[in-house]
């Protein structure tokens, strides 16, 4: 193996022996370039709410820290994730791979430990590590794998994603980010500037109820609006979620106003946890740092926000508003203001970071690096990227077409739609003109029988590939083929599945495991639907 550059300290002999361990090198323990990687990711941001993809609704950009860090360097405006839910989505993020391949297709899940992040490969190699993450706990199985690899860590729901009442689990996500952009700062304020460092810092109150914290409820408000978005501090947030999935389960009229209205709701957390963003990276520039960074800024997922099925969360989506994501990079030697239009997906950011620390690339790891990318080497990074939910429906894109095979004709029955008698519908195979639709409202496969596209054949052309790549891509032996519990005993799955039920009432989805029951099927795709 190359030797690769030596930076000013030594490490110690534990992480010279994990990492030994991890690389599989037998002539020595690279150490990581000395290069700094901070990594700001934001719990359900969709990159069209950021002025940087488009979002033109007001008049002042709600992500003005985000757009400046476009301008400085790279964004690449078709990034993706696999799984549009937070834990397998951040897994993947973690380690490279697959929620399919490590079964991580559900938020409770764990990351087993046989998947080594990239955090413990840039601990192991001499980076000084920081994890902070407002929603997940630090002591809880099933989140904890989180921090693998931190020197110091923090998750700002510790000790209160306990309370089990909704109104102070809601109302404490802004102070749920607030402990964590202390840390995070904190941590920057005591690092040793001879030594590199790695933080990742998750922000969570953009996730719904779209309530904002005090002072940034900013946008959208309209004489007669319903009460509960006039919006208040306090335990009347819960009406804005009520008042959404009512949206969500009714057929009446939504009138402009109020959706954007809700839109502006989204946008004023939007605008909180920018200016989060805005602090931490002046503590950055205070320490004399900033030059020696690469900054990632991403997320784990998006929001649906009325696109599909009169739906605004994410749970149930494949489509792009929620599995699309901003990715902006900036940092060292890369292009200032610089768009890429190629597919990619978090599992290249990790890809990305190996080759930005200098460590080689895991054999098992499924990411890219973007590295010729981010510098206009290469117009592709991977010809198909892959989306999935749970084992049941997935999607393909290569960039311009978008493909969703769904042959179950399976129903997704997420919330708001779990308890009732309706479902998120997907229909069996449908495909999308992302270069004219990319938010997906226009499928080219309904105006054929459903029997006709069940096989490669009765594709249209621009199609085809991608169905042939999805099966070669499904029938990879890493690839496990029904739904796991990693860490988890079935017994004590199928426990905890019947508690979400008992709680849904209580707005508590998606804090547990779900099972593959948690969808209504037909079967196999009927003639016509």
């Amino acid at each position: 193996m190359s030797s690769l550059p030596h930076s000013k300290r030594r490490c110690a002999a534990a992480a010279a022996m994990l990492l030994t361990t991890l690389c599989g090198c037998s002539d020595g323990v690279p150490q990581t370039k000395d290069v700094n990687i901070l990594i700001l990711s934001v719990d359900t941001l969709r990159a069209d709410r950021l002025g940087l993809y488009g979002n033109d609704d007001w008049d002042v950009s709600p992500s003005p820290t985000i757009d400046a860090l476009g301008a400085e360097g790279v964004t690449f405006d078709q990034a993706l994730v696999p799984r549009g839910q937070t834990r397998p989505s951040i897994a993947a993020l973690f380690s490279g791979k697959y929620p399919i391949t490590t079964g991580v297709r559900e938020n409770g899940f764990m990351l087993l430990d046989e998947h080594i992040t990239f955090m413990q490969r840039l601990q192991a190699g001499g980076h000084q590590t920081g994890v902070f993450v407002s929603n997940f706990e630090e002591t809880k199985r099933g989140a904890n794998w989180i921090y693998r690899g931190a020197d110091v860590q923090r998750g700002g729901s510790t000790g209160h994603s306990s309370q089990r009442a909704p109104e102070p689990q809601i109302i404490a996500q802004a102070q749920w980010d607030q402990t964590v952009e202390e840390a995070a700062i904190d941590f920057l304020d005591k690092v040793d500037t001879a030594r590199p460092f790695a933080s990742y810092v998750h922000f969570y109150d953009v996730h719904k109820p779209f309530n904002p914290p005090a002072g940034y409820d900013r946008y959208g408000k309209y004489a007669g609006m319903p009460e509960a978005l006039e919006h208040t501090q306090g335990p009347p947030a819960l009406d804005i979620e009520r008042h959404i999935d009512e949206i969500t389960l009714s057929d009446r009229d939504v009138p402009d106003d109020e959706l954007q209205r809700i839109f502006g709701l989204y946008d004023g957390t939007v605008t909180a946890t920018d200016d989060r963003i805005a602090r931490i990276l002046a503590k950055l520039d205070e320490i004399g740092e900033r030059e020696n960074t690469y900054i990632i800024v991403t997320a784990d997922h998006g929001e649906e926000l009325f696109d599909h099925n009169r739906y605004f969360y994410h749970g149930n989506s494949v489509y792009n508003g929620v599995v699309g994501v901003p990715l902006v990079i900036a940092g060292p030697g890369l292009p200032e203001a610089a768009r890429r239009s190629m597919p990619v997906l978090n599992m290249d950011v990790t890809a990305t970071i190996y080759d930005l620390a200098g460590l080689p690339q895991p054999a098992d790891i499924e990411g890219f690096s973007l590295v010729d990318a981010l510098h206009g080497r290469s117009d592709e990074v991977r010809p198909f990227a892959f989306v999935e939910w749970k084992d049941i429906v997935f999607g393909a894109t290569d960039g311009r077409y978008s493909y969703i095979h769904n042959p179950d004709h399976a129903r997704l029955m997420k919330p708001p739609f779990f308890g009732t008698d309706q479902s998120y519908m997907i229909r069996c195979y449908e495909g999308y003109d992302l270069a004219n639709d990319y938010l997906q409202q226009n499928d080219i496969l309904q105006a054929y029988a459903p029997a006709t596209l069940a096989n490669v054949s009765g594709l249209p052309g621009e199609f085809g590939p991608l169905r042939t790549a999805l099966d070669e891509w499904l029938d990879d032996p890493s690839h496990e083929k029904e739904l796991s519990w990693p860490g988890i005993e079935r017994e004590k799955a199928e426990e905890l599945n019947a508690q979400e039920k008992r709680n849904n009432d209580l707005a508590l989805m998606g804090y547990l495991p779900v099972t593959a029951l948690q969808h209504i099927s037909d079967g196999e795709c009927p003639d016509e639907q």
